[in-house]
């Protein structure tokens, strides 16, 4: 029984503990008004950001409070909890859509200034000095080149055709030639 009071007496002062720095954190928020908090977010994303997460705190310190005086898991404010939840993850899926990686936004400068040719040889040269340098530290680092992101390409000479690859009708017809040479013979 004893133990059992004991516990009990700890968990008490935890939950009064976190609620004394949940108080702390909370301050700013509770202090200033929400319209000026509303003011102060950037964007709209940040503005239903805001919101969302505001009636989330206050839902959830809601239903801590319901739950220090009896209440059940299967109350109402959990169901609105959920809910909020909701739309949590339809702000963050919004917020999330409207990013764009570093990698598109290099093919997409790449792309636009392909079109001026002296831009297209600095940034080709600029990418081949970034491809030298990411081999010559994984030589140094002991690592085979396989195992770099990007290989450093082989300059192309004059004399070399622009493309190795044959197409797939160029492969087609030199097998059918051979055919009809050995059906000749």
């Amino acid at each position: 029984m004893e133990a059992e009071t004991e516990e009990f007496t700890a968990a008490a002062v935890a939950f009064a503990s976190s609620v004394d720095q949940l108080e702390v954190i909370l301050a700013p928020l509770f202090t200033t008004p929400f319209d000026e908090l509303v003011q102060q977010s950037e964007g709209m994303i940040d503005r239903a950001s805001l919101c969302v997460l505001f009636s989330y705190l206050i839902n959830s310190l809601t239903f801590l409070y319901l739950r220090t005086q009896g209440a059940t898991k299967g109350h109402p404010v959990r169901k609105e909890l959920a809910r909020v939840k909701e739309y949590m993850d339809k702000v963050s899926e919004v917020a999330g859509a409207n990013k764009v990686g570093p990698s598109r936004c290099k093919r997409f400068i790449k792309h636009n200034l392909s079109s001026n040719p002296e831009i297209k040889e600095k940034y080709s040269e600029k990418e081949r000095e970034e491809q030298a340098g990411k081999f010559l530290e994984s030589v140094l680092a002991g690592n085979n080149q396989k195992d770099t992101e990007t290989p450093v390409k082989r300059a192309r000479t004059e004399d070399e055709p622009k493309s190795k690859k044959k197409s797939k009708g160029a492969d087609k017809k030199q097998e059918s030639a051979k055919k009809s040479q050995k059906k000749q013979k």
